[in-house]
């Protein structure tokens, strides 16, 4: 035990050792089973409520972390400060983001410490009911699955973070909102096939999804954001994300209120070299004959674009002439409809 620490707390330690209270079986199977990056994002996804649930008892779960030797006596100390200056919540705020930047080993050791403690921490109990369906659901899948579409809940969306990958993520017509999608936040860029059309996402859901589209490890390759309330000023963000994204290659923006400034926006950023779409869907988005226009103008430069939907706007023979200069332009362009 690290020196200087109270002795007071030995009681704690020695209860906890005894294994009066069983331990968390179906947590402590999740945590055999995370990896480093997997244990991370169970941490985040669980750190509110080990906030609160270390809250009443911080001083002794502080005292058991030094006692097993994960924390200094330094970070002990700053733990009993901090709880004794501001509060336990504040305690325990700081104990947390103590253990968030251990390395993974002992991070998966004080997860485990923590399980064993939950005779002191009774809201852990909660966590243990959900952890047995964790598990359960994580037996059925493997990294890099199919998810089922009917994705509700917390208990689903605690499991999919764990994923490295997920081959397909079809959340069309579900009601989701924006408040909804941030369940989602932390596995948006792992998905390879995203589908979240006909939900009211608004510019705020789908700025969500362009926070994905610029993450390092984006793996999107198919992306349906067809009817979810996109507008112009929502489009300049995603236009941004998708000029410096290199996964995608599919991308349905129909039904959006985009106008011809919308749809310059999102063919403009195809120009970057990194941007990879073959497939691009724009119908029914008040495009009009000068817009599509400047979209041939700008998909000139882009002759790896295979497919082009432009259904449902207001065009008219005036644009027929530059929507034909396409074909000998796209030597790969096998249908505009």
């Amino acid at each position: 035990m690290a020196e200087g620490v109270d002795q007071g707390g030995d009681s704690v330690a020695s209860t906890m050792r005894t294994g009066d209270a069983p331990p968390m079986s179906s947590m402590m199977e999740l945590l055999e089973r995370c990896d480093d990056s997997q244990l991370l994002d169970l941490t985040n996804h669980y750190r509110q409520r080990l906030e609160e649930a270390i809250q009443e008892e911080v001083k002794n779960v502080a005292f058991v972390l030094a006692y097993e030797k994960y924390f200094s006596e330094q970070e002990y100390k700053q733990v009993i400060k901090r709880t004794k200056r501001g509060s336990r919540a504040a305690g325990s705020t700081l104990l947390l983001n103590l253990v968030t930047e251990k390395e993974p080993r002992v991070l998966k050791l004080i997860w485990k410490c923590f399980v064993k403690m939950h005779h002191l921490l009774p809201e852990l109990k909660a966590m243990e009911e959900e952890g047995s369906d964790l598990i359960e659901s994580f037996k059925n899948m493997k990294l890099s699955s199919e998810l089922p579409t009917d994705l509700e809940g917390t208990s689903y969306s605690s499991t999919i973070v764990l994923c490295d990958t997920i081959k397909h993520l079809d959340l069309d017509s579900c009601s989701i909102q924006c408040e909804g999608l941030q369940w989602l936040k932390p596995i948006l860029h792992k998905c390879q096939h995203l589908s979240l059309g006909d939900n009211d996402l608004g510019n705020s859901g789908v700025k969500l999804v362009s926070e994905a589209l610029r993450n390092p490890d984006c793996k999107i390759q198919t992306l349906g954001l067809n009817s979810v309330g996109l507008t112009v000023s929502g489009a300049v963000d995603l236009a941004s994300a998708l000029s410096t994204n290199h996964t995608v290659t599919k991308l349905v923006l129909s039904g959006n209120k985009l106008g011809d400034s919308g749809v310059k926006l999102v063919s403009e950023a195809l120009r970057n070299p990194d941007c990879k779409i073959q497939t691009l869907w724009l119908g029914s988005v008040g495009l009009t004959d000068s817009g599509a226009k400047d979209l041939v103008s700008t998909l000139s430069t882009k002759p790896s674009l295979t497919n082009l939907c432009l259904t449902h706007n207001s065009l008219t023979d005036l644009c027929v002439p530059a929507l034909r200069r396409l074909i000998p332009t796209f030597p790969r362009l096998e249908q505009i409809r």
